[in-house]
């Protein structure tokens, strides 16, 4: 996990947290880290099968409200992703999923080679500085409407108000 901050902002700042892919796998169990370029990817599913990456930090204390939540993807062609995101996130003292939340399956259409955000901000509505967090990004390879043959994962990144 990366937390920075970048120009911009009411204090001249805006905290962000990256969190690289540390494994993605397959539904056939394909898993793991390969590169793309001189980038560590985790490549989801196939032209047939479903794909899934998992992502979990915390909220900083000091991070403000969220204004950006995306995955960052790349697909090798122009084609159709289809996509789920389910999010658990809570408090100490609190259960690990207080809250529960999600964006049902979306299409997306992306071209080829060129770095895409999935804006997933929808899926951590009432998350809170100090939450914990765990995100599923699955990408629905087995859908029809997914026309992608191969679909590279880089990370989330999740910016705050200062």
């Amino acid at each position: 996990m990366v937390k920075t901050s970048s120009p911009g902002g009411a204090s001249g700042k805006t905290p962000f947290l990256w969190l690289p892919v540390t494994d993605g796998s397959s539904m056939d169990g394909t898993r793991g880290i390969t590169a793309h370029g001189d980038y560590p990817i985790a490549t989801l599913g196939s032209a047939t099968a479903d794909g899934a990456i998992r992502f979990g930090s915390v909220i900083p204390t000091d991070f403000g409200a969220l204004t950006k939540a995306v995955v960052l993807v790349e697909s090798a062609e122009s084609a159709n992703l289809r996509h789920t995101i389910t999010t658990d996130f809570g408090a100490v003292g609190e259960t690990h999923d207080t809250h529960s939340d999600g964006i049902t399956i979306a299409t997306l259409a992306v071209t080829a080679n060129e770095l895409v955000e999935v804006n997933v901000i929808l899926a951590f509505t009432g998350i809170a500085e100090g939450d914990y967090f765990g995100l599923l990004y699955t990408r629905n390879g087995s859908d029809g409407a997914d026309t992608i043959t191969t679909l590279r994962c880089y990370g989330l990144r999740i910016e705050g108000t200062a």
